[in-house]
């Protein structure tokens, strides 16, 4: 018997703020300032153990070349959306 796993794609957690919640899903991802087509996948709408009173929301992505490094990711309401 083999496990197979698919390296394709990676899944990014970021934690987040009560207040950022909203429409989290609807908004725009940008990873280093750069605007990126991926969405929100996954909300965890019960706050975290560790990071006591933040949420955590899972991306998938693109799979990177280097494993675990940090990145900055900034959450943006389309320009027709407030």
């Amino acid at each position: 018997m083999a496990k197979i796993a698919d390296t394709s794609k990676a899944l990014l957690s970021v934690y987040l703020d009560k207040n950022d919640l909203k429409n989290v899903k609807k908004k725009v991802i940008y990873i280093n300032g750069k605007e990126t087509p991926y969405k929100v996948s996954r909300v965890s709408y019960i706050a975290d153990t560790k990071n006591i009173s933040k949420y955590k929301a899972q991306i998938i992505i693109d799979a990177q070349k280097v494993f675990s490094g940090l990145v900055k990711i900034e959450f943006k309401a389309r320009n027709n959306e407030k």
